[in-house]
């Protein structure tokens, strides 16, 4: 079915949404768009958003506020790729792939480029050597805090 709705070119759009926004389901959602007669400029197309990560998480629950649906509703608009949330493929990228529309496969996360420390080894060993003094110095007046209390 997933093979003659892409080769039919009515998917239009797939939107990966986190897990736990629907009672009792841990799993992540999925919002398939299709159209049967798509506008010229996005024929032969389908756009898939990454947006796992654009959820609040509260209570084992999660919930999509304001800020989520107007971002996946910019891309949705904009129809193109925006690096880490959203690839626009094709009905042939699809094919290579076994006509698979697992976002995972085409939208790639952002790592977060690498932090370089500029310190020298002298300044990483002293800094280290503080905080652990403060960890030891506050373990200590916490033992002192408990000392007094029934166990």
């Amino acid at each position: 079915m997933r093979e003659n709705l892409i080769k039919t070119d009515c998917v239009e759009c797939v939107i990966g949404l986190g897990a736990n926004l629907f009672y009792n389901s841990p799993m992540e959602a999925c919002i398939v768009i299709c159209r049967m007669s798509k506008t010229v400029n996005r024929r032969g197309q389908i756009l898939l958003i990454n947006a796992v990560n654009d959820v609040t998480r509260k209570n084992a629950q999660s919930y999509l506020e304001d800020v989520h649906i107007r971002k996946i509703a910019a891309a949705y608009e904009k129809y193109a790729d925006i690096e880490g949330f959203s690839k626009v493929i094709t009905i042939v990228d699809a094919e290579r792939n076994g006509f698979s529309l697992s976002i995972p496969l085409y939208v790639r996360e952002v790592v977060n480029k690498k932090v370089t420390d500029i310190r020298t080894i002298d300044e990483c060993i002293t800094s280290w050597l503080d905080a652990a003094f403060d960890m030891q110095t506050s373990y200590d007046e916490l033992k002192s805090l408990m000392a007094g209390v029934d166990q």
